[in-house]
């Protein structure tokens, strides 16, 4: 079992998984990925260029429409910790009187 201890050997080992080897080594193709650093190392964007893959990076605030399991999944369960936050956030002046 191979271990990765960062995100660009990751990333590189994946592209090469999934499109290394694809039957049309000449027709590009377009890669939609969120904002997370991983992707974004000199050596994955060199390898991706290397193998035809235009990288392109995803709208920060359009990640809930572009990626459906967070809006449909995690975003109910992101609810209640974000209101507790706000609601300890905006009654923090008043817990010194407690």
């Amino acid at each position: 079992m191979q271990v990765y201890t960062n995100a660009k050997d990751l990333t590189i080992n994946i592209f090469c998984f999934h499109f290394g080897e694809r039957s049309n080594m000449s027709k590009p193709i377009l890669l939609l990925l969120d904002d997370f650093s991983g992707p974004w190392t000199r050596e994955v964007i060199e390898y991706a260029k290397d193998i035809d893959i235009a990288l392109m990076k995803v709208p920060l605030t359009a990640t809930s429409m572009s990626q459906p399991a967070d809006a449909t999944w995690y975003g109910p369960l992101k609810v209640r910790p974000r209101n507790k936050w706000i609601w300890t956030a905006s009654n923090a002046a008043t817990w010194g009187s407690i």
